[in-house]
């Protein structure tokens, strides 16, 4: 992803809100279907950046380090996988974030045209467990399609991170409180 697009990706999430989610799902619903894998995907690895670094010592230089291209959150994977390990995201978004990354990189690296129709990819839209619930009897009889599985679980993930995000932006921030003394005193009894 080029330089100014990634800024712009991360200035939709920093603002993210009613009006911008609704850009969101429209721009989704606009694209084709590698467009609309592809851009879902660097969405939610940007929300979960910021969600990671917010949960991080306030230290820019050291946390920097963690998402540069070498470091050990660079990936979308890697941010998944540190997120649930630090229960910031629950097993289930856990799982539905490991298939979105799974389609992503099927629409990514294939040479071939790909869509939400083809066996692999609709094997995993499949997978998905986080999608709208419509309590119209009649819309409950008409299966939802793999593209709208996959939006869906975007959004929813989206929906998810930014209520987290606006959590820790009320949060006190946590600093390293000074403490220079490294012993630790052990009593026996």
């Amino acid at each position: 992803m080029k330089r100014k697009e990634k800024q712009r990706l991360e200035q939709i999430v920093r603002e993210e809100g009613h009006t911008n989610l609704n850009n969101f799902w429209t721009h989704l619903s606009n694209e084709r279907d590698r467009g609309t894998a592809l851009i879902a995907g660097a969405y939610l690895d940007t929300q979960l950046e910021y969600m990671l670094r917010d949960f991080l010592v306030e230290d820019k230089k050291e946390v920097e380090q963690l998402f540069e291209v070498a470091g050990p959150l660079a990936t979308f994977s890697a941010k998944i996988r540190m997120a649930y390990t630090l229960a910031l995201i629950a097993p289930y978004e856990f799982q539905d974030l490991t298939t979105i990354r799974n389609i992503r990189n099927r629409f990514a690296h294939s040479l071939e045209p790909l869509t939400f129709d083809d066996q692999d990819v609709g094997a995993e839209c499949k997978k998905l467990q986080m999608h709208f619930v419509v309590k119209d009897p009649i819309e409950e009889e008409k299966p939802k399609t793999n593209r709208t599985l996959f939006i869906e679980a975007t959004v929813i993930a989206s929906i998810r991170f930014s209520r987290v995000l606006k959590a820790e932006e009320e949060a006190p921030r946590r600093k390293w409180t000074g403490e220079t003394n490294p012993v630790m005193e052990i009593e026996y009894a």
